[in-house]
């Protein structure tokens, strides 16, 4: 119970943080002009947003489809799905009628259900669904890439306990979800891709800390794991860690 009012206490000041925070403010652009157009969605919290950064092209989804377009040679067109407070759970309710014509979708989520102590039991149980209503709505091949939770005992100040406490809630819910991706996996097009280093051996390093680069790494990562040279129907073509 501790734990959970401790991480709850988190919530609300990431909350006020965001709603203070710095978003993007100039004119969206979705696509990369390109033969056999792939199509893309994004479904995350503050780093589909763009949160931190002043520009929609600094931002994770973007930077990601721009590196996917220039490894296939392909164009990319995207989408995105994003609230700042956007949990596993609230992803598995939405209302998803119909069928859409969609190749790849990645999901950068777990920053609210870190903050709100979520379990991994419900963890675990909202993204069987997602990917159960994913392969329905899209197609049973469609590539799932998951972003890991990042570091975020390392994103700002705070007591030691505060900071134990955060670790051991990301690797928890981490862990669920790589396992999850594993075995509920039948056509083996998931991804798990694990989440930039941020920090030193010793701690976080605030003063250093940049928004800016993590959308960056984000990207890389997301990129090189959904643009393996692994074929899709291998099933060695996930990355789990």
């Amino acid at each position: 119970m501790v734990t959970k009012v401790g991480l709850r206490l988190h919530f609300r000041l990431y909350r006020r943080a965001v709603s203070r925070g710095l978003f993007p403010q100039d004119a969206r652009v979705q696509s990369i002009a390109g033969p056999r157009p792939e199509r893309v969605l994004f479904v995350g919290d503050v780093a589909v947003a763009g949160y931190g950064v002043l520009r929609h092209g600094m931002s994770a989804a973007p930077q990601t489809a721009a590196r996917i377009a220039a490894r296939t040679g392909r164009g990319v067109s995207w989408s995105a799905m994003t609230a700042f407070d956007l949990t596993a759970r609230k992803v598995a309710t939405l209302p998803c009628e119909g069928t859409y014509d969609i190749d790849r979708v990645f999901f950068m989520l777990g920053v609210p259900d870190v903050l709100l102590g979520t379990t991994s039991e419900d963890w675990s149980a909202s993204i069987r669904t997602v990917l159960n209503r994913a392969r329905s709505a899209f197609s049973d091949d469609v590539q799932v890439v998951f972003a890991a939770i990042p570091p975020m005992e390392n994103f700002r100040p705070m007591p030691p306990v505060a900071r134990i406490i955060l670790r051991r809630q990301v690797r928890r819910l981490n862990a669920a979800a790589a396992v999850v991706l594993d075995y509920d996996n039948p056509s083996g097009t998931n991804v798990f891709v694990p989440a930039p280093h941020w920090g030193t051996k010793d701690g976080p390093i605030e003063s250093q800390f940049s928004w800016r680069d993590l959308h960056q790494q984000w990207a890389q990562g997301l990129a090189d794991a959904a643009t393996a040279t692994t074929p899709r129907n291998d099933p060695r073509h996930m990355v789990i860690v």
